[in-house]
């Protein structure tokens, strides 16, 4: 809920394309399905 928050108050969001909107709306759901990775599975050694 507070990465949504977040990415709806992000500066210049309004401007979105319909086609951003729709990339940041399958963002939303693979999160909340928990289909990501972690900044330290990403980033570490």
């Amino acid at each position: 809920m507070e990465i949504d928050a977040k990415i709806d108050h992000f500066l210049g969001f309004e401007e979105l394309s319909e086609e951003e909107k729709e990339e940041v709306r399958k963002l939303r759901e693979e999160v909340g399905k928990g289909e990501y990775a972690s900044y330290n599975e990403i980033f570490s050694d």
